[in-house]
């Protein structure tokens, strides 16, 4: 068994590993960009913060979302135990209250003993050959880290994929999209300039995290006719924006 584990990232896949590593006896070494860096969708230092929806989907063991869930309790998974101990109402699905939850695996991973936090953010991959290193860092990885990874794997682009939806390439966003600019992290930025929380939340949920229209609509709490509407009053926000941004150039 391996002395030591390096783990980039400390979203739920990130602090899940190290949890999982540490319990196991196996010393960890988690390294998390935030607060330090800060990316537009995240707004706190947590660990696993929920930029998306407070929803991790069904919890019923009828289908494999929800199977999956009791097969990670039952392998004493820490993001399972938190969601739990901060649930709130939604049906048949598993929701949370985001700040508790965060906050309490937050404090779980940084109360272990065998757990070593670094606060810094990672811009390449230059570890020692021997050493062992989980880069968990999802979509919202950091410019420089994103570049490192695609030189590494010889790749001009990621796919990523979430338990909600997959992550579209590049080539592949929507015209809507198209509008805004041609890079995630432009994307990222220019949402991050809408002041109106409604709009810049449709905007987070659909080109950050990729959720589809029905999935905001519940998550929001907005029937699919208002929502579109709302949507398209943010676009013209992000154009405003965009207009402004060229004009000062």
């Amino acid at each position: 068994m391996t002395d030591h584990i390096t783990v980039v990232g400390a979203g739920l896949a990130g602090s899940e590993a190290a949890w999982q590593l540490a319990e196991m006896g196996i010393p960890v070494t988690l390294i998390e960009m935030r607060p330090t860096k800060q990316t537009p969708a995240h707004h706190t230092s947590y660990f696993a913060e929920l930029v998306c929806s407070n929803s991790l989907r069904a919890d019923n063991i009828e289908n494999a979302v929800g199977l999956l869930k009791e097969e990670m309790r039952r392998l004493d998974s820490l993001i399972m135990a938190q969601a739990d101990a901060h649930r709130v109402p939604a049906g048949g699905a598993l929701a949370v209250d985001r700040m508790g939850f965060a906050q309490g695996v937050t404090e779980a991973i940084r109360n272990h003993p065998l757990v070593t936090v670094i606060e810094e953010e990672t811009i390449d991959l230059s570890f020692p050959e021997e050493d062992y290193v989980i880069v968990a860092t999802g979509p919202l990885t950091s410019e420089p880290l994103s570049g490192a990874i695609q030189n590494l794997v010889s790749q001009d682009y990621f796919h990523f994929f979430d338990a909600a939806a997959p992550i579209v390439t590049l080539e592949s966003i929507n015209e809507e999209i198209d509008r805004f600019v041609d890079i995630k992290m432009d994307i990222s930025k220019t949402i991050a300039r809408v002041r109106n929380e409604s709009y810049r939340l449709i905007l987070e949920k659909r080109y950050l995290c990729f959720m589809t229209w029905e999935q905001i609509s519940l998550d929001m709490h907005y029937t699919n006719r208002w929502l579109r509407k709302m949507h398209e009053r943010a676009l013209d926000v992000v154009d405003r924006i965009l207009l402004e941004r060229s004009g000062s150039k």
